[in-house]
């Protein structure tokens, strides 16, 4: 049967919570991503992928009461707002996304530093970095590897609720 599995899984809890079959293998999981996220508590932590970058899916989510961290694409335009820690290689701010038509409705909070010669670029909707560190959000992507190499997904939504 061609296709393929989107999942939801619970990062406190360390199980599955969710499955959703598509049948099209080719369709971007995003078109049915808010079928999973939707039985959600309010206030969830969601963890994307690049992937599963949208600035229109990103922009919806707090209208519905969820918090998200996503990869940064490299190709995604951002001007500076504010920063709130510049250092070298490292940036913790609030930043725009996109321009024009394609701009987001929201300002986000963008991270980046580099770690043993790589950079790393993360967006969330967390803007104060008081509620989410820098450092926190290290360790969850951190984890979510961890897990991702364990369980051979790539296309999964985390949740911390």
């Amino acid at each position: 049967m061609p296709g393929k599995i989107a999942g939801l899984f619970d990062g406190r809890l360390h199980q599955w919570r969710d499955f959703l079959f598509l049948p099209d293998p080719f369709v971007n999981e995003k078109v049915n991503a808010h079928h999973l996220v939707c039985s959600l508590p309010k206030g969830t932590l969601l963890l994307f992928d690049r992937g599963d970058f949208s600035s229109h899916w990103f922009d919806s989510l707090p209208t519905k009461g969820y918090w998200w961290v996503s990869r940064c694409r490299a190709d995604v335009r951002l001007f500076h707002i504010h920063a709130f820690y510049q250092q070298g290689s490292t940036f913790d701010g609030v930043v725009g996304m996109g321009q024009s038509a394609t701009q987001a409705a929201c300002a986000v909070r963008f991270i980046r530093f580099v770690l043993d010669g790589q950079e790393y670029r993360y967006v969330t909707n967390v803007l104060d970095p008081l509620q989410l560190s820098l450092t926190h959000v290290v360790q969850l992507y951190r984890r979510r590897w961890d897990r991702e190499k364990h369980f051979g997904f790539s296309k999964t939504i985390w949740a911390y609720g």
